[in-house]
């Protein structure tokens, strides 16, 4: 699907003579269009009059008191403005195409322009996006009988050459293809067109940081397409591949499979408790979870395979920040503690590491940006601590440690209630297995006395009886 940039503006500069000089503007059924009057360079006009094709009324007229006025009807109603006698056509219709003359009055001069306004068609085949690899035809033409020179420019900026004739490019396409063409009219940049080369999102050249202690997101999308487009351009696979690094020793792991055939969802595999962060439909796989770990680290890639056997892969490195305190995070007063931020090898030179805590500190002794050290730890020190990891001016992710100070004796007093807790539970529960025991056992001797004191068959009444 095509896009299109409006505005064509002239570039050619009036002659000496500026009675019956005349300009060529090019433009495309839609655009807007601006026509300059032929002004001398530093003039000023004071009066300006508009007309099409032989018609002598004026379609517009501009004075520099603010005056100015339109023709209300068709082809032109809605359609014209005037910017200091310059006239703005919107929208342009084909009946809006053809020959203008300007008359300005500046300086005691009546010049006269004669501009014609050409129509130019530009198309794109195929008009969708494209696959890398697929042939794209673009197509730029003028309806004019002098056939100007026609050529392209690409997305950046070239001239292309290879494979243009008469104003047409034909060319398989790459992702660097995917951009604003621009062709060109008799030197006139005068018309652009979209082309979308899909591709798995932008290019990363640099890994993806997470930490421990916020979300972890491993991105891959193919905007803006549709599920449609996939099933059309014969969408046959997607899947994640996680690879972790070399000194790990665990071999490659995949995560997630989509088969189109079976399912428009995800199948899980070693998904490493990783999810979709949306319906595949939509063009958008992106693997996330609440929170990173440290053995996230390695390369995730995301492939996707077409039946005619075009396979886009995009790999994302991703490396976990996370806080390391020596000889741990529950510390005594006087104690010492070295803490250590870092994504387990040297960072970069780019890369600077801030923690936000330590202006609240003035114990801290800095080793380095990534490790610090508290020679003696105070109560005022057991809170979180934050190390942050910064590129330049941008914030790349940060990660999160809680210390717990406390009074030496207090720990031991803690350690002495908890066993004594525990202790008093146990003894709860004793008593109450033997009670209830007890209990059981009671209830148990009672229905047997009652069975012995009824042994006979036919009891006799109480009284006394001859033997």
């Amino acid at each position: 699907m095509a896009t299109f940039l409006l505005s064509v503006f002239m570039v050619c500069s009036l002659s000496t003579s500026v009675r019956g000089a005349e300009r060529v503007v090019y433009a495309r059924e839609g655009d807007t269009v601006v026509l300059q009057p032929g002004v001398e360079p530093g003039g000023k006009p004071k009066y300006v009059s508009w007309m099409f094709h032989s018609n002598p009324k004026a379609i517009a007229w501009w004075n520099h008191l603010g005056g100015q006025n339109f023709e209300p009807e068709q082809p032109w109603k809605d359609k014209l403005s005037l910017s200091d006698g310059a006239l703005i056509i919107n929208k342009i219709g084909q009946e809006n195409f053809g020959t203008f003359k300007c008359s300005v009055t500046s300086g005691g001069q009546n010049p006269e322009t004669t501009i014609s306004l050409r129509k130019l068609t530009n198309t794109q085949i195929p008009a969708s996006s494209l696959l890398p690899g697929e042939l794209l035809t673009l197509t730029c033409k003028v309806e004019d009988q002098r056939t100007p020179e026609i050529h392209w420019l690409n997305p950046r900026g070239q001239k292309e050459t290879a494979g243009q004739t008469e104003g047409t490019v034909t060319r398989r396409v790459t992702v660097q293809d995917s951009g604003a063409w621009t062709c060109v009219v008799a030197q006139q940049k005068s018309a652009q067109i979209s082309v979308h080369v899909v591709d798995l999102g932008p290019v990363l050249s640099h890994p993806v940081y997470t930490s421990t202690s916020t979300p972890v997101s491993i991105p891959c999308s193919v905007p803006p397409v549709t599920w449609k487009w996939f099933q059309t351009k014969g969408l046959q696979e997607v899947s994640w591949e996680f690879v972790p690094p070399p000194s790990s020793g665990v071999p490659a792991q995949r995560l997630f499979f989509l088969l189109v055939e079976d399912s428009v969802h995800f199948t899980p595999d070693h998904h490493r408790d990783l999810r979709p962060v949306q319906n595949p439909v939509q063009g958008n796989f992106t693997l996330t979870r609440h929170q990173g770990r440290e053995e996230d680290r390695g390369d995730y890639r995301c492939t996707v395979k077409f039946k005619d056997g075009t396979v886009l892969t995009k790999t994302v490195h991703l490396e976990v920040l996370q806080i390391s305190a020596w000889p741990g995070t529950v510390l005594s007063v006087d104690q010492q503690v070295n803490l250590t931020c870092g994504v387990g090898h040297p960072l970069p030179s780019d890369l600077q590491v801030r923690w936000s805590a330590l202006k609240q500190t003035s114990s801290v002794r800095s080793l380095n940006s990534s490790h610090i050290s508290i020679p003696a730890v105070s109560q005022r020190d057991g809170r979180k601590w934050r190390c942050e990891l910064w590129r330049g001016q941008t914030h790349l992710t940060s990660a999160v440690v809680t210390l717990s100070v406390s009074e030496p004796g207090l720990q031991v007093n803690v350690l002495v209630y908890a066993c004594s807790a525990a202790a008093a539970l146990i003894f709860l529960i004793i008593v109450t297995l033997i009670f209830c025991r007890r209990r059981k056992r009671r209830q148990h001797n009672t229905r047997h006395l009652r069975h012995q004191l009824c042994q006979c068959k036919q009891p006799k009444p109480k009284g006394f009886y001859r033997t």
